[in-house]
């Protein structure tokens, strides 16, 4: 595409920064999937993008880059992206008994839900859920010793015969990180990943180059 320099400047600083951003989130999106080695990535982004609009444009960026779908259900129908979710620590900190904030999750989502086990204990939260007899789709682990609690929660699951109850691992994870779950034999089925991508790319020396 060419124009008169006169007008091409008139759009230029607009459509550099919208290619800039975008490439930068896809090709992080890229790095992030390559090192979790098959194993999906979900968009987690949005609430550390720079803007509501910033956030619908890094989940469609990530999807494209490889990830299996994202956490903005705006992106997910503007752009027909797929879109996960699981419960918030709000949710389990708006429930007096941890007990009570599980089951009635469940009730909602008795076939897709992902509860998360790390808001006070984690190995507790498990056996909560266990003690309940009604199995989730998964557990997500999202801070603390990711590494030890993704190990003792297989075994556990396992142990109650729950083998196909996944692991969802979240919480500060990079393609670095990722990569050195999986080397130390983390059980993690999927991971969410939000910041690295929809912040720390813009953080990136090449995107803070500016060219006058």
């Amino acid at each position: 595409m060419t124009a008169p320099i006169a007008e091409a400047q008139l759009v230029e600083t607009s459509l550099l920064s919208i290619v800039h951003l975008q490439t930068l989130i896809a090709s992080k999106a890229a790095r992030v999937t390559t090192a979790a080695a098959g194993r999906p990535v979900i968009e987690f982004g949005s609430r550390r993008a720079h803007g509501v609009e910033a956030g619908v444009l890094a989940a469609r960026a990530a999807f494209i880059g490889g990830c299996e779908g994202t956490s903005n259900t705006y992106a997910g129908s503007v752009f027909g992206i797929p879109v996960y979710g699981t419960q918030a620590h709000s949710w389990i900190m708006a429930h007096e008994d941890e007990s009570e904030a599980f089951s009635s999750f469940l009730d909602v989502f008795p076939e897709q839900s992902t509860l998360l086990v790390d808001t006070y204990d984690v190995r507790a939260a498990i056996e909560k859920i266990i003690a309940l007899g009604r199995k989730p789709r998964a557990i997500r682990l999202d801070s603390g010793d990711v590494l030890a609690d993704s190990r003792w929660a297989r075994k556990r699951l396992d142990a109650s015969g729950w083998n196909d109850v996944q692991i969802f691992v979240s919480g500060d994870l990079d393609e670095g990180r990722i990569e050195g779950l999986l080397r130390d034999d983390a059980c993690v089925d999927s991971f969410g990943v939000g910041t690295a991508l929809s912040l720390l790319p813009m953080l990136h020396p090449l995107a803070l180059s500016t060219s006058w």
